[in-house]
């Protein structure tokens, strides 16, 4: 386990400098195409072993990745579309921490089927997951005269 992280750390690396590149996108998507069922995969266990260990620059240096290269390269169009497939019209795949509205996860007029599609429990909280969400219902939409 320790020489797996040790490589993800490796890993993790490339997407230190400043431009976006193909070659971290592609990482990324290989990344979230191995998550688990409950979102989790060698990056997202990464994340929860730097955040839990690690110190105070490597944990500062760490969410800014997550922020400024993994949020953003996992919302572009293509991204989504490969991993979700047809799907990528009705749900959205993003990478969060886990919070207590994601483990509660109710049903609400704008998410009729709920907003996650995961069910997270609390012993996830605080950690990181890709995670699936359904994109927001519109309704009946109709124009006024």
């Amino acid at each position: 386990m320790a020489n797996d992280l040790n490589e993800t750390a490796n890993l993790i690396e490339t997407f230190k400098p400043v431009e976006i590149n193909g070659e971290q996108t592609s990482k990324l998507m290989s990344d979230a195409s191995s998550r688990d069922e409950n979102g989790q995969s060698e990056y997202t266990r990464y994340f929860d072993k730097t955040m839990a260990e690690g110190s105070s620059y490597e944990v500062k240096e760490l969410k800014r990745i997550i922020r400024k290269k993994f949020q953003v390269l996992i919302k572009e169009k293509a991204t989504q579309k490969v991993l979700l497939g047809e799907s990528w019209k009705t749900k959205l795949i993003t990478l969060k921490k886990i919070n207590k509205p994601m483990v509660e996860n109710p049903v609400r007029p704008d998410y009729p089927n709920k907003k996650y599609v995961s069910n997270f429990y609390e012993d996830d909280l605080g950690s990181y997951r890709y995670i699936i969400e359904n994109r927001k219902s519109r309704g009946n939409i109709g124009f006024c005269r």
